[in-house]
C-alpha cells in the first residue's frame, strides 16, 4: 500500500505532500492541475520513467533548480522508501531504497538499479504495471485489445510467476550441482552413458584377461609338469660323483647349520644359568636386605654406647688428676688387689664375650651374634657395683687406694672403649660386607635379578627342570654332530640326520635332499646329460617367461576389478545423482517455467477468479452485455463477451461498451 508522495519541483507542483489513505483516493482538479502528474511522479520515483515524454521534461523550470519524489510504502510486511532526486537539467542526481530505515540500494551505479529491485519486489516492471495498474487517457479499453498471448503475460506477471529469473536460477543451481557431481564423482550426469560404455569396455577386458589367464595357467601347468620330468631324468643321470659332491654339500651346510644352532642355544643356556642362578639367591639376597638392616640399627646403638665410655673417661681422667695432685698416699694393696682381680676377671669374660660376637657377625650368624652381645651387656653391667665395691675400699683404705681404684676404673673403661671400638669395627666390615652381594652391590643386584626374571619369563624358562630339557637336547646334537664329521658319506646313517631337520631352518631341505640322492648313482656320458641339461634350461627359461606373462595378466587383472570397483561405486552414486538431477530439472519444468504444473494451475486458478469478479462487476455496472467471461484456450488467456444468450466479439462492441467491459476487466483484476 502507497502511504505517502513527496513531489517537489516535479512537473506543475513545487512542492506537494500527499498522505493516502486505505481504501479509494481520488485527485479532483481543472485540466493542468497535476493530477496526472502525480502518477507521473510514482512511475518516475519507482522505475526512474514517466509516461509523458523524456525523464528530463520532468523539471519545473518556472521555480529553478533541481527536484525530488519521494514514495513511502508498506508491503508484505515491510515498510519501504523509494526516493530519486534530479538536478535541474532533468539528470538523476541520486536514487534510494531503504527497507525498515536500512539502505538496501544507494545510489544507481547501473542505470536500472532501483528499477530492477522495484520489479523484482512487485513483480512488475514498468511496461506491466502501466499496462495493467495505470491508466492513461484514451487507454482505459487497451486491456480487451491485447491478444491472448500479452494477456497470459499480463496475468503472469500479476500472479508473479512472468518473470524467469527463479527458472534462470533454477538452472544455475542444476549447473552447479552438475558441476559438483564432475568434481567428486569425475563424471557429469550427461556422461551416465559413457560411464555404462566404461563399464561395459572393462567387464569385456576382464573377460578377455580372465580367459587368457586361464590359459597361461593352464600351460603353465603343463610347461611344469614337463620341467619336472626333466628334473627327474636329469637327477637320474647325473653321475655318482656330482650327486656325492652335492650331497655332501648339503650335509656340511646341514652340520654347520646345527653348529650354529647349537653355539646360539648354549649361549642362552649360559644366560639361563645365570639367571637362574640369580633368581635362585633371591631369598639369600632379601636375607642380607633384612640382616643390613639388623646391623645398620646395631651400628647407631654401639655409636651411641661408644659416645657414653668415652665422656665417662674423660670424667674419670680428670677425677684421677685432681687427686694425683694431693700428696701421695699409700694403697693398702690386699683390698684393692682382690677388686682389681675380680675387675679383670669381668673384663676378660666381656672381651672373650665381645670377640665371639664379632666373629658370629662376621659369619652372619645374626642370632648367636646377639646372645654374646647380651653376655657383654650383662657383665658390663657388673661393673658399677665393682667401682662401688672399689670406692668403699678406697675409702676405708685411704686416698692411696682413691687413686688406685681410680686407675683401675680408667682401665677397665679403657678396655670397655676399646672392646665397643672393636666390635664397632667388626660392624663396619659387617657393613662394608653386606653392602655387596654376589661381588656387586645390593643396589646393582637387585637390578640384575629383576632382569634375571623379567628375561626368564619371556624365554619361558621357569625352573632348572626346562633348563636341563634344553641342555639335554644341545648334548644330544651337539654329539651327533660331533660324530658325523667324524665320518665319511658312505659311513653315515641317514637316518641318524632326521633330529637336525627340526632346528626350524633350511635344515630340512638339506635333509630331504641327503636322503633323497644318498643312495642314487648313476654314470652317464657327458654329452647325454649337457644335452638334457641344455633342454631342461630351455624349459625353465619359458617357465619364467610364462610366469612373468601370468603375473603381468594377475596384475592387469587387478587393476580392471579395481576400476571395476571404482566405477561401479560411481555409477551407484551417479545413478542417485541422475534421479536427483532429473528431480531438479522437473521441479524447474514444472514449478518455475511459466508453462510448468504448477504455473499452469496457478494461472487457471487467477483466471478463474477473476472471470468470477468480473461477471459481478457487469451486475454492478449495469452493462447492456449480459456476462464477461474470462478464460485459457490453447495455452492463452482470451476474453469472451455474450450477450442475448450468445457470444459476441469484443471488437463489435460500442465505444461506450468497450469503455465498461474494460472497466469492468480491471476492476476485477485489481
Amino acid at each position: 500500500m502507497i502511504e505517502r508522495i513527496e513531489i517537489r519541483n516535479f512537473m506543475s507542483h513545487r512542492e506537494t505532500s500527499l498522505e493516502l489513505r486505505r481504501g479509494l483516493n481520488v485527485f479532483i482538479g481543472r485540466n493542468g492541475a497535476g493530477k496526472s502528474s502525480v502518477v507521473d511522479a510514482l512511475l518516475y520515483c519507482l522505475y526512474g520513467r514517466q509516461s509523458r515524454g523524456e525523464v528530463r521534461n520532468v523539471v519545473n523550470n518556472l521555480y529553478g533548480g533541481g527536484g525530488k519524489v519521494q514514495v513511502e510504502l508498506f508491503y508484505n510486511g515491510s515498510r519501504y522508501t523509494v526516493s530519486r532526486a534530479f538536478g535541474k537539467d532533468g539528470g538523476l542526481e541520486h536514487a534510494e531504497v531503504t527497507k525498515d530505515g536500512k539502505p538496501v540500494i544507494v545510489g544507481e551505479r547501473r542505470k536500472q538499479g532501483v528499477a530492477e529491485y522495484i520489479a523484482n519486489l512487485f513483480g512488475l516492471d514498468y511496461e506491466k504495471l502501466k499496462s495493467c495498474v495505470v491508466v492513461q487517457q484514451g487507454e482505459l479499453d487497451r486491456i480487451i485489445s491485447m491478444k491472448p498471448r500479452e494477456l497470459k503475460n499480463l496475468f503472469d506477471d500479476l500472479i508473479g510467476i512472468g518473470s524467469e529469473a527463479a527458472y534462470n536460477n533454477m538452472k544455475k543451481i542444476i549447473e552447479m550441482f552438475d558441476e559438483r557431481v564432475r568434481k567428486e564423482l569425475e563424471f557429469s550426469v550427461s556422461d551416465a552413458g559413457n560411464l555404462e560404455e566404461r563399464l561395459k569396455q572393462l567387464e569385456e577386458e576382464q573377460k578377455r584377461i580372465a580367459e587368457e589367464l586361464d590359459k597361461d595357467t593352464s600351460l603353465l601347468q603343463a610347461i611344469t609338469e614337463r620341467e619336472k620330468k626333466l628334473e627327474e631324468k636329469a637327477q637320474r643321470l647325473r653321475s655318482l660323483f656330482e650327486t656325492r659332491v652335492r650331497t655332501e654339500t648339503a650335509l656340511r651346510n646341514l652340520l654347520n647349520s646345527a653348529e650354529t644352532w647349537i653355539k646360539d642355544m648354549a649361549r642362552d643356556i649360559v644366560e639361563a644359568e645365570e639367571n637362574i642362578s640369580v633368581v635362585e639367591r633371591e631369598a639369600e639376597f632379601r636375607k642380607i636386605e633384612k640382616e643390613l638392616d639388623e646391623v645398620l640399627e646395631r651400628k647407631t646403638v654401639i655409636d651411641r654406647d661408644v659416645e657414653a665410655l668415652r665422656k665417662r673417661l674423660k670424667e674419670e681422667e680428670k677425677r684421677l688428676e685432681a687427686l694425683n695432685k694431693n700428696a701421695a698416699l699409700s694403697v693398702q694393696a690386699t683390698g684393692l688387689e682382690q677388686v682389681r682381680n675380680r675387675a679383670v676377671e669381668v673384663g676378660a669374660r666381656i672381651i672373650d664375650a665381645a670377640e665371639k660376637a664379632l666373629e658370629a657377625a662376621g659369619r652372619g650368624l645374626v642370632e648367636e651374634a646377639g646372645r654374646w652381645t647380651d653376655v657383654v651387656k650383662a657383665e658390663s653391667r657388673s661393673l658399677p657395683e665393682l667401682v662401688v665395691e672399689a670406692h668403699e675400699v678406697g675409702r676405708a683404705n685411704g686416698v692411696g687406694c682413691m687413686v688406685q681404684e681410680l686407675r683401675e676404673l680408667i682401665a677397665r673403661l679403657k678396655e670397655e672403649l676399646e672392646a665397643k671400638r672393636r666390635e664397632s669395627t667388626g660392624v663396619d666390615e659387617r657393613l662394608e660386607e653386606l653392602k655387596t652381594f654376589d661381588g656387586t652391590t645390593v643396589d646393582k643386584f637387585r637390578e640384575r635379578l629383576g632382569r634375571a626374571k623379567l628375561w626368564l619369563e619371556n624365554r619361558r624358562i621357569s625352573d632348572k627342570r626346562m633348563l636341563e630339557d634344553l641342555k639335554r637336547t644341545c648334548r644330544d646334537l651337539s654329539g651327533l654332530v660331533e660324530g658325523m664329521k667324524t665320518k665319511k658319506l658312505h659311513e653315515i646313517d641317514v637316518r641318524g640326520l632326521e633330529p637336525l631337520s627340526r632346528l626350524g631352518g633350511r635344515e630340512a631341505e638339506w635333509f630331504e635332499f641327503i636322503r633323497s640322492n644318498y643312495d642314487k648313482a648313476a654314470a652317464v656320458d657327458s654329452g647325454t646329460v649337457e644335452e638334457l641339461e641344455k633342454e631342461l634350461n630351455e624349459v625353465r627359461r619359458e617357465t619364467g617367461m610364462l610366469r612373468g606373462r601370468i603375473a603381468e595378466k594377475q596384475r592387469n587383472l587387478e587393476n580392471v576389478r579395481i576400476q571395476l570397483k571404482t566405477l561401479q561405486e560411481i555409477r551407484s552414486k551417479l545413478v542417485r545423482a541422475v534421479k536427483f538431477y532429473e528431480l531438479l530439472e522437473l521441479v524447474r519444468r514444472e514449478v518455475y517455467s511459466r508453462d510448468g504444473y504448477v504455473p499452469r494451475s496457478l494461472r487457471s486458478w487467477a483466471v478463474k477468479k477473476v472471470s468470477q469478479a468480473v461477471s459481478r462487476y457487469v451486475e454492478i455496472l449495469n452493462l447492456l452485455v449480459d456476462d464477461i467471461a474470462v478464460v485459457e484456450e490453447n495455452g492463452d488467456v482470451v476474453v469472451e463477451c455474450f450477450s442475448h444468450g450468445r457470444e459476441v466479439s469484443v471488437d463489435s462492441l460500442s465505444g461506450g461498451e468497450r469503455v465498461g467491459v474494460a472497466l469492468a476487466l480491471r476492476l476485477a483484476i485489481g
